[in-house]
């Protein structure tokens, strides 16, 4: 199968890719009761041995070169001094574009230096949306590609992506998930040689000159027992410019939370929450969103799904939160802007 055989490489390169970060000593169906498609029975596999990836060498880059240390973003000490602001009267440090794909996850980061990122492409159905998009953002290259998971909702616009612009690194969680639409994600990867690490907890990306990404989840040894497992193990990020924070979920189960509050929790706090799993039941638990704090939530979500997100109980603990609810489903792109001490949002319908 094409994916064993892109992860019999050496670690060589992976280890020349990592030490560029700072770290720490199913396609046809979304997920387990929710996901459209049947499930193929697959032979027994160790998901928490770390796979090697596809060996690619680092690509001269342009203006976007990357520093061998990270600068780490200015720290407040009260995270509530980020606040609100009316829509227009937030200077451009970060903009963070919830892009609406449909029933799947993209979200497209902007920095006011000219630096960009994307995490997660949503489904095939959403691709041209996205992409039209990046051209009317005249963007051409991606500092960061990050997938959160290898589910069809998540990755499936990701090739036609690296097909439209120039990507400089893909980071995912590596978990050992053999279907067609990853083996060719792969495959592409490893022709067009783009430099590609496993994400791991306590790595620490840098995207333009003080905003910066913490990958907090997933660590080995992988969760291994969940409802669906590809989705317990999603990449979860927490974006830092200035004093305001955005925490990236992706697919996340309860635990997911459960690992995070145990693991994580001084990292939890945010301003802005992308709600994991499209608003789905199998998330947002009272004490993860208590160590979150945000004001304010995103739901990416496409309009009269069949999985019914976002879920009535999963709006509720939003509400009783007190967090200002955004939905893609609803308000078509959903854009946060930023200047490191204020926030605001704009929706295009």
């Amino acid at each position: 199968m094409l994916w064993v055989s892109l992860l019999v490489a050496t670690t060589v390169a992976c280890e020349e890719l990592i030490a560029e970060v700072t770290a720490p000593p199913e396609e046809e169906s979304t997920s387990r009761g929710e996901g459209r498609g049947s499930r193929r029975r697959r032979p027994p596999r160790n998901r928490n041995t770390q796979p090697t990836f596809p060996t690619v060498a680092p690509q001269p880059n342009n203006a976007n070169t990357f520093p061998q240390q990270w600068p780490q973003p200015a720290q407040t000490p009260n995270r509530w001094t980020a606040q609100p602001a009316p829509a227009g009267m937030v200077a451009h440090r970060l903009r963070v574009t919830f892009v609406d794909v449909g029933q799947g996850d993209s979200a497209l980061l902007e920095t006011a230096d000219g630096h960009n990122a994307l995490i997660d492409a949503g489904p095939p159905e959403g691709d041209e949306h996205l992409r039209a998009l990046l051209a009317q953002k005249g963007i051409r290259t991606l500092d960061w590609m990050i997938l959160t998971h290898p589910h069809l909702d998540h990755i499936g616009g990701a090739r036609n992506v690296i097909g439209a612009v120039r990507v400089q690194r893909v980071i995912d969680p590596a978990f050992p998930h053999p279907i067609a639409t990853y083996d060719r994600l792969l495959a592409v990867i490893q022709q067009q040689a783009i430099p590609f690490t496993p994400a791991r907890q306590g790595m620490t990306l840098a995207l333009g000159s003080g905003v910066g990404v913490e990958v907090l989840q997933p660590r080995l040894p992988f969760i291994d027992r969940s409802r669906s497992e590809a989705n317990a193990n999603s990449v979860v990020t927490r974006v830092t410019v200035g004093g305001v924070r955005v925490l990236f979920t992706g697919d996340a189960e309860h635990e997911t939370e459960e690992r995070l509050l145990a693991e994580n929790r001084a990292q939890l706090s945010a301003d802005v929450l992308k709600v994991a799993h499209h608003g789905s039941r199998y998330a947002s638990t009272q004490p993860f969103l208590s160590a979150v704090g945000a004001r304010a939530a995103v739901i990416s979500c496409a309009t009269g799904n069949d999985y019914g997100h976002p879920h009535a109980d999963t709006l509720s603990a939003l509400a009783r939160n007190n967090m200002t609810i955004y939905r893609t489903d609803l308000q078509g792109d959903v854009e946060l802007t930023t200047d490191g001490a204020r926030y605001a949002f704009r929706t295009t319908r």
